[in-house]
C-alpha cells in the first residue's frame, strides 16, 4: 500500500498524518457518488486521457518467472515502472504481474519489518 505523509502547509510543518492510496480511492469514490459532474467526468475511457502509462507504442516491461525478486526490483527501478509482467520461461505466456506493493507486502510478512511512527 502506498502512503503519503500530510504536513501542515503553514511555516510550522507540523505532521498531520498519513493517507494511503486505498483510503484516498475510497474517499474519492464516495465523493464522486455525490457529485454528478465528477461522475460524468469519470465515465470517460482511460484511453481518452493523455496518460503516459497508456502509450500503446511502448513495450510492456516483463520478467521471466525464474528471475529473482532482486532482478524484478532492479528492472522496475531501471525502467521507471511500479510493476512488471511475469512470463513463462518456456513458452513466453503471461502468467501474472508483480508490483512494488506486492514485493513490499512479502518483505513485511517474511522479515517482520516495522514501520516507525
Amino acid at each position: 500500500m502506498h502512503r503519503v505523509g500530510l504536513i501542515e502547509s503553514s511555516t510550522s510543518n507540523e505532521f498531520l498524518g498519513m493517507v494511503s492510496d486505498h483510503r484516498l480511492l475510497s474517499w474519492f469514490s464516495s465523493y464522486a457518488a455525490k457529485t454528478p459532474s465528477l461522475q460524468e467526468f469519470l465515465t470517460n475511457s482511460l484511453y481518452s486521457f493523455a496518460l503516459p502509462s497508456l502509450n500503446i507504442y511502448d513495450a510492456v516491461v516483463a520478467s521471466n518467472a525464474n528471475s529473482t525478486v532482486l532482478d524484478a526490483m532492479k528492472l522496475m527501478s531501471e525502467e521507471g515502472v511500479s510493476s512488471v509482467a511475469v512470463l513463462d520461461d518456456e513458452c513466453g505466456n503471461l502468467l501474472s504481474a508483480v508490483s512494488v506493493t506486492d514485493i513490499g507486502k512479502v518483505c513485511l510478512v517474511n522479515f517482520n519489518f516495522r514501520l516507525k511512527h
